[in-house]
């Protein structure tokens, strides 16, 4: 009973498999196969009729020999289950992702929030929160750094002021200034030396020192700091820190800023031409011109979290 139920079941697909044909040919072509699978049957008893299905093919395979023979076209040949399952899995996937993304798109928008006024920057629906008035980024709940105002009013018993003027390496001219948390404004000196005019609210006061031919300012060992910077021009001044807002007015020097969060804010010179170089990982950047020029300001600037911005 079972070698005929799985043998008719056989002949039932190929019987549809071959409905163009005329009825008589669809019968001749049926006796066909079953004889030549119960022939085989008697020859080796031992033979399964799973086997030997097998070994024919799937009906719609072998009908279209038949109707190809007879000038017919064929039929579309079955997915195997094989590729069915993968489709099926590849579908279900695609539909979790859509799923997964639209619920992330919702729960953190808008991606990206600018507040220019408040200098605050949130991001992934505030996910990431960069104030550069308080020289702190949080990533959710956690404070990376920074814990003070960096616009807050300092006064004179709250904080210690230092000044002053370093001559730089003719022959380098590079400045190297290194923060953790900072507001700095720098403009053009007018003279050949480095300026600075400083703010901290930690005791005594730091020096710029020159190592190898670069003038090294060093402000990591503060909590914060807040300085008017003015560099030559012609000079090369780097911007290292990990958190606040640097405003940069009207450089005639060369400038790389590097800031993992806060806002970095640059006033173009007029009449200048600067080779522009912006990257920012999570945030926005204003559109800066770029000259070809070789003799150009080079102004790189990269920001992992924040903004920068284009002043004027």
């Amino acid at each position: 009973m079972k070698t005929n139920a799985q043998l008719e079941a056989y002949l039932s697909k190929l019987d549809r498999a071959l409905s163009s044909l005329p009825v008589s040919d669809r019968a001749e072509i049926l006796i066909e196969i079953k004889s030549h699978v119960l022939s085989a049957m008697e020859r080796d008893p031992h033979q399964s009729i799973g086997a030997l299905i097998a070994a024919l093919g799937e009906p719609e395979l072998v009908a279209n020999k038949y109707l190809m023979e007879r000038g017919n076209a064929p039929v579309k040949p079955p997915i195997s289950p094989v590729v069915k399952w993968l489709v099926m899995g590849f579908l279900g996937t695609l539909a979790l992702f859509l799923f997964f993304a639209g619920t992330l798109m919702w729960k953190f928008s808008p991606l990206l929030q600018v507040d220019e006024k408040n200098e605050r920057v949130r991001i992934l629906g505030g996910l990431i929160d960069v104030d550069g008035k308080a020289g702190q980024a949080k990533i959710g709940s956690s404070t990376l750094s920074g814990s003070f105002e960096l616009d807050a009013d300092w006064s004179d018993s709250e904080s210690v002021r230092f000044e002053g003027t370093n001559p730089v390496d003719p022959t380098k001219r590079a400045i190297d200034v290194r923060f953790t948390n900072g507001k700095f404004e720098v403009k053009t000196s007018e003279t050949e030396k480095f300026g600075w005019d400083c703010r901290s609210k930690a005791k005594g006061e730091t020096r710029p020192r020159l190592e190898a031919g670069v003038l090294l300012f060093d402000f990591s060992g503060m909590k914060g700091v807040r300085c008017d910077l003015s560099v030559p021009r012609e000079a090369s001044l780097l911007l290292k820190g990990t958190n606040g807002n640097l405003e940069i007015n009207e450089p005639e020097f060369h400038l790389d800023a590097r800031l993992v969060n806060g806002n970095i804010e640059i006033a173009p010179a007029d009449d200048e031409h600067y080779r522009v170089d912006l990257s920012v990982v999570n945030g926005s950047s204003d559109s800066f011109d770029s000259s070809d020029d070789p003799k150009a300001y080079r102004l790189t600037a990269q920001l992992t979290n924040g903004r920068i911005t284009k002043e004027k």
